[in-house]
């Protein structure tokens, strides 16, 4: 009996420090996010939204320790880069598709997203195949999933505006310096209304996609890292969950 005691305890204990190995770990990651309201966003110099919200959520209740200020506000395109090339990094909130799934680990879902092309109102810009893809001037962010969905669907170099943030795309369209803007299509209304535009002079007038949003890891990162986050994402409830959306919805 004694022995099987000591045998327990030591493999609690084991657990007990793989647990906390892998919760310093975590810690330790470089956190990355972009301005992406109302999922990541900065407001008088401190980062809200839902995924900083839900991230801190199952934080507090897991123990993690994590802090607003542990996570860097970056342009996506150079948060995406780092993630692919420097081991010990996270980027959210990141869109979960086929082409990515290799090249990252994942947790979550935070919550759904919708990947749209908009234009201003009035316009006669048709897309039924890959040759209509082809022809309006369509502006992105780069190496943003709308980027990729839209080259899928049929667009080119020589078609695509590529932008390092998504405030000039915007601001392209508004202008009529370009047909049309493939974004989030939550984020890109909140984008056009904080910017003053009136919204009723936009529309939707393609779903590229609809997805789940995602906390992505570097590829190499140990599964009991990516476990500690989940676990952690799992443990809300869905009246947790629905508090941390129902802020910003």
């Amino acid at each position: 009996m004694r022995i099987q005691t000591l045998l327990c305890t030591a493999i609690l204990a084991t657990a007990s420090v793989f647990s906390s190995m892998a919760t310093a770990d975590l810690k330790d990651y470089q956190m990355m996010t972009e301005t992406y309201p109302p999922f990541n966003f900065r407001v008088d110099g401190e980062l809200k939204g839902i995924s900083v919200d839900m991230l801190m959520a199952a934080s507090d209740k897991a123990g993690l320790g994590i802090q607003r200020s542990d996570i860097q506000l970056l342009p996506w395109a150079r948060g995406y880069q780092t993630l692919q090339n420097k081991p010990q990094t996270m980027l959210f909130a990141t869109t979960r598709t086929e082409k990515r799934e290799p090249l990252f680990k994942w947790a979550g879902p935070i919550t759904d997203t919708k990947i749209a092309l908009i234009a201003k109102k009035g316009s006669d810009v048709t897309l039924n195949s890959a040759s209509d893809f082809a022809s309006p001037s369509i502006a992105v962010v780069r190496d943003d999933v709308a980027e990729e969905l839209v080259r899928d669907a049929g667009a080119t170099d020589g078609n695509l505006d590529l932008n390092p943030k998504p405030e000039p795309a915007m601001r392209k369209l508004q202008a009529g310096r370009v047909d049309l803007w493939a974004y989030e299509q939550n984020v890109a209304f909140w984008l056009i209304n904080n910017a003053g535009f009136d919204t009723d002079n936009f529309e939707v007038v393609h779903v590229l996609s609809e997805g789940e949003l995602f906390y992505a890891f570097h590829k190499d990162t140990p599964d009991e890292v990516v476990s500690t986050l989940q676990s952690a994402l799992d443990a809300l409830s869905d009246q947790e969950r629905a508090s941390v959306l129902s802020q910003y919805r």
